[in-house]
C-alpha cells in the first residue's frame, strides 16, 4: 500500500512538492487516525518527513482532500473505460477471424465437399495471422488445383495439410524472388525424369548462388538425360 501511495503521487510531498531523493518521504493520513481517519488509499497521501513531522494531527484543506479523491476517482474512471474499449477491440478482432475463417472454408467447400474440423479452423485462423487473409485465400486455392482429387477421398485432407506449406512457399518467394524461378526449374527435372526434389532444390539454390544465371539452370535441366547426368552436372557448376 505504501508503495502504491508513492506511486500514485510520483514520488513527490503533496504539502510541498519536493520529491525522492531528495527528501525521505512517508505516507501520512489525510484525516488522521487520532480522528477517525482510516488506512484506505484514499485517505493515504505522500509527504517528506518535514511537512509530516510539522503536520502532526493537523490535516489538510478540505478542497484538496476533495480534488485528490476527484483525480483518483477520474483515473480509475480512465482505466475502466480504456479496458472496455480494449475487450471490445479484441471481441471485433476474434469476430474478423471467425469471418475469415468461414470465407475460406466455404472455398474449400465448395471444391471438396468437406468442412474443417474444429482444429482445422484453428491451423487455418494462425496461418491468417501469420500470413494474412489474401495470401491463405491464394494459397487454399493453388493447394485444391495441385492436390485435390475428385476421385480420391484422401486428397481433400492432402490439400488441406499444403495449405500451409504453400503459405511458406509464396512468402519465401516474396522474400526471394529467385525461388519462383528456382522452383520453376526443378518443376522441369520433375516432368522429365526421376529427381530427388530436396536435393535438387538445395543443387539449384547452390548454383545459383554461385553465379550461376537462371538461363543455364534451366538449360542444364531441359538437356540432362536422367537424375544421375543431371546431379554430376550441377555438382560440376558449384564445384
Amino acid at each position: 500500500m505504501r508503495f502504491e501511495v508513492f506511486k500514485r503521487d510520483a514520488f513527490t510531498c503533496q504539502y510541498c512538492g519536493r520529491s525522492a531523493p531528495d527528501v525521505v518521504l512517508n505516507v501520512d493520513h489525510i484525516n488522521p487516525v487520532a480522528k477517525g481517519g482510516g488506512a484506505d488509499i484514499l485517505n493515504l497521501i505522500t509527504a517528506c518527513v518535514d511537512c509530516n513531522q510539522g503536520k502532526r494531527d493537523r490535516t489538510i484543506d478540505d478542497r484538496s482532500i476533495l480534488e485528490k479523491q476527484k483525480k483518483q476517482l477520474a483515473e480509475l474512471s480512465e482505466r475502466r473505460e480504456q479496458l472496455k474499449l480494449m475487450v471490445k477491440w479484441r471481441d471485433e478482432l476474434l469476430k474478423l477471424e471467425n469471418i475469415q475463417v468461414d470465407e475460406i472454408e466455404k472455398i474449400f467447400s465448395e471444391t471438396t465437399n468437406r468442412t474443417f474440423t474444429p482444429s482445422g479452423k484453428k491451423t487455418i485462423g494462425k496461418l491468417i495471422k501469420k500470413y494474412g487473409f489474401s495470401e491463405v485465400m491464394e494459397s487454399v486455392s493453388a493447394s485444391l488445383n495441385n492436390y485435390f482429387k475428385a476421385d480420391d477421398d484422401s486428397s481433400a485432407g492432402k490439400a488441406f495439410d499444403y495449405i500451409g506449406r504453400i503459405c511458406a512457399c509464396r512468402q519465401k518467394e516474396t522474400d526471394s524472388p529467385h525461388l519462383k524461378e528456382l522452383y520453376y526449374i526443378r518443376g522441369i527435372v520433375r516432368n522429365r525424369m526421376y529427381c530427388n526434389e530436396p536435393v535438387c532444390l538445395d543443387l539449384l539454390k547452390k548454383t545459383f548462388d554461385a553465379g550461376c544465371s537462371i538461363e543455364l539452370l534451366k538449360d542444364v535441366a531441359v538437356r540432362a538425360k536422367n537424375w544421375t547426368e543431371y546431379k554430376d552436372l550441377m555438382e560440376d557448376l558449384v564445384f
